[in-house]
């Protein structure tokens, strides 16, 4: 925590570079769990030409909550493209009341 709060001021570029990195990280061995220990496979489903764009440029998806973990799929597919530092996930506020 202090070393970003010192490299902060210094360089904001160089911040969340370092903060990329730490959230890939950090998120990685989410990722591990699922694919490797839990052995979940993933298919994707598009054509050619959007595949090539996946992780190359910003975009949001949007999960139909068909599980629990339909993040954690979101996250292996951004683990895949090399974009896993700076994905989010984001939830509605009435979903913490859910069982």
């Amino acid at each position: 925590a202090t070393f970003f709060l010192i490299l902060l001021p210094l360089s904001r570029d160089l911040y969340r570079r370092a903060n990329i990195i730490m959230m890939d990280l950090l998120w990685s061995e989410l990722v591990w769990l699922v694919t490797w220990w839990a052995g979940v496979k993933i298919r994707v489903y598009t054509d050619p030409d959007t595949w090539k764009l996946m992780g190359k440029e910003h975009a949001l998806l949007v999960c139909n909550h068909r599980s629990d973990i339909d993040w954690l799929v979101g996250w292996v597919l951004a683990q895949h493209f090399g974009c896993l530092g700076s994905a989010r996930a984001i939830m509605k506020k009435s979903s913490k009341f859910l069982p």
